[in-house]
């Protein structure tokens, strides 16, 4: 009996140890797993706001500097791992879209994410497409204390030489914000000295915080600013036309929905004016679809984003008042605004357009530029005057050739009113005619006056010419002899050719 239960516990003895074998691997492969899982993850408690005070440093927006074409917009965005519970679909990187589009002067982008701040621009306006493809691809991670963006802004704008007009916006979640008010109160402080206005958008998530909303309000009450809450199309519409309006006197008039059609109609009123529209939407399915009397024509659109487009129509061929018709598809939820610059300097930027219409420009404007360069050409060729004469040798006058016979239609077209000795003996009896001239620096030239000889190279002062009013020699100071109806070329005091201002009798000669 005894030994059989020796055997019996031996047995369970070895059975819990090849259990514990099992077990205890998986319990620490599963601890190792969630450990994994919970790096760089939203964190609730540490990411909760602490509710401070700021000083009441407000500042009348009477006194706050006019927006200009140098004024410098600062966009601080917390891009943490907590912002992404509160604001999955990105409305911030949005909401820096529409102001780069819209903001008239110089502008540049602080991201708060990882473990730093993260700078895109300066850029003007004309090209800012490299700074919204940065803010809407920078992933959420981290978790940074607001005052550290608000102290980079407040670093850029005093190195930029603190220009007048300038603003600054805040775009962080309604939850999960961290900050330290003591800190965060110097830069407000400074901006509020320096009369320059902040504005503060909250991103409303699942849930939003009281203390954030209240900081954030004080911040924008403090500098002379606004705050609100962007939790969709609209809120977002609004804040964006808010903040374009005050600073900029910019206008948005709503486009109203056609249900008849599933459109919008814009009436335009004059077709050489751009349209331009703005388009804001909950979830984007497609690009807008412009179209005049049934047919679709082309626009000029922004990057593709999440809650937003910018479309510009021009040059359109109809006859206006007419109506363009704008479709956006199967988006549920669509604001549209045309809208209209406030300032006289304000020049939009140029939109994205496809490589194949930049493509397509170029070789239009080259074309235009080529056919320009040969019409001037054509125009002063048209005024040089032509060579007219012949030559006949002295040595035998059945030699005879025509000066601008036999010539190649690149020397008509670039050489018109000269042709050298060396061109001369190219042509068909030319050798007999030219004769010991041929390798002489000498050519024919016609001019307003007529028909004369020059010396393209040094002095040849053993070539003369002998016409009606005497023989005359070329010198350092005389290159070129006017030549009459009929003239002799000596050299050496030897007569080689004679230059006739008619054409030789009996000679024949081809033309191109």
């Amino acid at each position: 009996m005894f030994f059989n239960i020796l055997i019996l516990h031996k047995r369970f003895r070895k059975q819990q140890s090849s259990l514990l074998a099992v077990v205890i691997p998986i319990l620490f492969v599963l601890l190792l797993a969630q450990k994994i899982s919970n790096i760089g993850t939203y964190d609730r408690p540490s990411c909760s706001p602490v509710n401070g005070t700021l000083p009441n440093l407000k500042t009348s927006a009477a006194t706050l500097s006019a927006v200009n074409a140098d004024s410098l917009l600062i966009v601080v965005v917390n891009h943490s791992a907590c912002a992404q519970e509160a604001d999955p679909t990105n409305y911030s990187a949005s909401v820096t879209d529409v102001l780069s589009d819209l903001w008239p002067g110089p502008m540049v982008v602080f991201m708060m994410q990882g473990n730093s701040i993260t700078q895109i621009g300066p850029r003007p306006p004309s090209v800012r497409d490299d700074l919204k493809a940065q803010v809407n691809n920078i992933p959420f991670s981290g978790n940074i204390p607001i005052e550290r963006g608000m102290q980079a802004a407040q670093n850029f704008f005093q190195q930029n030489g603190s220009p007048q007009g300038s603003r600054i916006v805040v775009l962080t979640p309604t939850s999960g914000m961290t900050e330290n008010a003591q800190a965060l109160s110097q830069s407000v402080a400074t901006f509020a000295q320096e009369k320059v206005a902040v504005y503060t958008y909250g991103i409303a998530g699942v849930d939003s915080d009281q203390g954030t909303i209240s900081l954030l309000q004080q911040i924008a009450d403090a500098t002379g600013g606004d705050y609100q809450s962007i939790s969709d199309a609209s809120t977002m519409s609004q804040a964006v036309m808010h903040f374009c309006e005050l600073n900029c006197g910019d206008s948005f008039t709503p486009i109203a929905f056609n249900p008849a059609h599933h459109d919008y109609i814009i009436p335009l009123q004059d077709a050489s004016q751009s349209l331009n529209l703005l388009t804001f939407y909950d979830t984007g399915t497609g690009r807008n679809v412009f179209g005049y009397a049934g047919r679709p024509i082309r626009a000029s659109s922004s990057l593709t984003n999440n809650h937003y487009e910018f479309d510009t129509v021009s040059g359109l061929q109809e006859k206006c008042p007419c109506d363009i018709t704008l479709d956006t598809g199967d988006d549920t939820h669509v604001l549209v605004y045309e809208f209209k610059t406030g300032l006289s300097n304000h020049r939009l930027p140029p939109p994205h357009r496809s490589l194949s219409w930049l493509i397509i420009g170029l070789v239009v404007g080259l074309t235009l530029f080529l056919l320009t360069a040969i019409l001037i050409w054509l125009l002063l060729w048209r005024r040089q005057p032509s060579i007219t004469g012949g030559l006949v040798s002295a040595r035998n006058e059945h030699n005879a050739l025509t000066l601008d016979a036999y010539r190649p239609l690149s020397a008509r077209l670039f050489k018109k009113s000269i042709i050298t000795m060396q061109e001369l003996a190219q042509h068909p009896n030319g050798l007999l005619v030219v004769g010991t001239l041929t390798n002489e620096p000498l050519a024919f030239v016609a001019t307003d006056a007529g028909m004369a000889l020059r010396v393209l190279q040094g002095d040849a002062p053993h070539i003369s010419v002998r016409t009606p009013k005497g023989v005359q020699k070329f010198s350092a100071q005389q290159r070129e002899i006017a030549l009459g109806r009929r003239s002799e070329i000596l050299k050496d005091d030897r007569n080689e050719v004679i230059f006739q201002l008619a054409v030789p009798r009996g000679l024949t000669t081809k033309r191109f």
